[in-house]
């Protein structure tokens, strides 16, 4: 059992939406705690509407004192305040299993929460995550480093590794080669470069947390070891499947489905 911390997507696609329905193709009982409620589809993203802090704690608490989840996954924060009341509900439960995906940008790699949230992000959620699963651009707001190849996504790796997290998966990283696309991965073993065919289309809403939410459960199904890989297929299946079942007149969602 798992719980994710974000924000709502009312087409279906990205956020809470697209976590619950991924640990629940994998077989993971899923809880949420919202923290903004939007407007949004595959086209725009409308009116957002923040959830007050103290409110996001009570369902956390409720979550975590009651049902005694495994792990927690932090989506959208929204605010640096909000970051922050996570980071202090989170301290309470140090033995959880902490997936940390910093959304910082939307899906062309444009900035869309404030800067100031950065700093929580390496002060008080980096610190004791299992992982952190930034994009290269996030990896590079987070960093100040360039994130243009693997060896750059290694080095922001490295270094967000110091600031205390235990391991660091850099996604979508260009790869080798033109046509292909690297997961760069930084722990204590070192570090791992996972590296495929680029999958070609524009549906990809949700990656990201599909991705991060898989790989929450992963670790806490207890195949650790394996983690990163079954989770970036499990993604790339669903990416796959976005491009054969196309959804809205936009960035049209990912699809993870039993089987994926």
């Amino acid at each position: 059992m798992v719980l994710s911390v974000g924000g709502t997507d009312s087409g279906g696609g990205a956020g809470l939406a697209a976590d619950l329905r991924a640990c629940a193709v994998l077989g993971v009982f899923a809880t949420s705690a919202v923290t903004v409620v939007t407007a949004q589809n595959t086209v725009e993203f409308g009116p957002a509407v923040p959830v007050p802090a103290d409110v996001v704690a009570a369902q956390m608490s409720a979550v975590l004192h009651d049902l005694g989840p495994l792990g927690v996954k932090t989506g959208m924060l929204w605010s640096p305040g909000t970051a922050a009341t996570v980071a202090a509900v989170l301290d309470e439960y140090p033995g959880t299993v902490r997936v940390v995906d910093p959304v910082l940008v939307d899906g062309t790699g444009r900035r869309i929460m404030a800067i100031e949230l950065d700093d929580v992000y390496r002060t008080r959620l980096i610190p004791g995550a299992r992982f952190v699963t930034p994009n290269r651009r996030e990896a590079e707001l987070l960093t100040g480093l360039d994130v243009v190849d693997v060896a750059g996504a290694a080095a922001a790796g490295r270094r967000l590794i110091d600031l205390g997290a235990e391991a660091v998966v850099v996604t979508s990283v260009p790869g080798s080669a033109p046509g292909l696309i690297a997961d760069v991965i930084v722990g204590e073993a070192g570090e791992q470069i996972m590296e495929g065919p680029e999958i070609t289309t524009g549906h990809t809403r949700g990656s990201g947390d599909t991705f991060s939410a898989a790989l929450l459960c992963q670790l806490v199904g207890g195949s650790a070891g394996e983690a990163v890989g079954r989770a970036r297929e499990f993604t790339r299946a669903a990416l796959r499947r976005g491009e054969h079942a196309p959804l809205g007149r936009g960035r049209g969602p990912v699809v993870a489905r039993c089987g994926d």
